[in-house]
């Protein structure tokens, strides 16, 4: 059993409403999509959970696909959608994705999960995978905010601002913070930059190819 899929039992068994569609969508997500034009609706989310932001979008017209390292996350999303998706059973930063496939690309509260370095080519790969003026929706932990932060207070520093939980459910999976600053570098490649935080310490990023 991988640490994501351990984890996502644990969800489970004592956080029914992560580990079902009966959580809400997080609001910042739907006034994004309102608001955006897409011209092919084809999505890929990123740690897609169980796949309760691909039923939405499956539900207004989009071609939706994901990954998630969690066999149990990837058999209850495709529960949810119907085999007939492209749910993948990957680690999100192993997969190998055509370029200019998607005009949505999205990941909510997963890509910082390992040191920094690894995220920024992560996200340079997310920046190829998007068509012309394809968009994207994610969120990360932001350094300067203590809310997120101090949530974890059983933690070991592995990199500069790169924990590993030593307890809680999500024990020895690394968490990276990530600067306003690092976030416009890492983001360079990407226009019209948009970001927010949401209150409680995780900034919301909107970028277009």
């Amino acid at each position: 059993m991988t640490v994501r899929d351990n984890i996502y039992k644990n969800y489970q068994k004592w956080w029914e409403a992560y580990a079902t569609l009966k959580r809400w969508l997080i609001p910042w997500f739907i006034e994004f999509i309102e608001k955006s034009h897409f011209k092919k609706k084809s999505a890929l989310d990123i740690w897609c959970w169980n796949g309760k932001y691909l039923v939405y979008l499956k539900n207004i017209g989009f071609e939706v696909s994901g990954t998630d390292s969690s066999e149990t996350a990837v058999e209850m999303t495709k529960t949810a959608i119907g085999n007939e998706w492209d749910i993948m059973y990957k680690d999100m930063y192993e997969m190998d994705i055509k370029p200019d496939n998607f005009d949505l690309i999205m990941s909510i509260q997963a890509i910082h999960h390992w040191k920094k370095e690894e995220v920024k080519i992560l996200v340079k790969k997310i920046h190829s995978w998007l068509s012309n003026e394809g968009k994207i929706f994610l969120t990360l932990p932001d350094y300067q905010s203590s809310t997120y932060r101090n949530t974890f207070k059983d933690k070991e520093e592995i990199a500069p601002w790169t924990y590993s939980l030593l307890s809680w459910s999500e024990k020895w999976l690394p968490h990276s913070f990530f600067t306003k600053e690092e976030i416009k570098n890492m983001f360079n490649e990407f226009k019209n930059l948009k970001y927010e935080l949401d209150g409680r310490g995780k900034r919301i990023i909107t970028w277009e190819k």
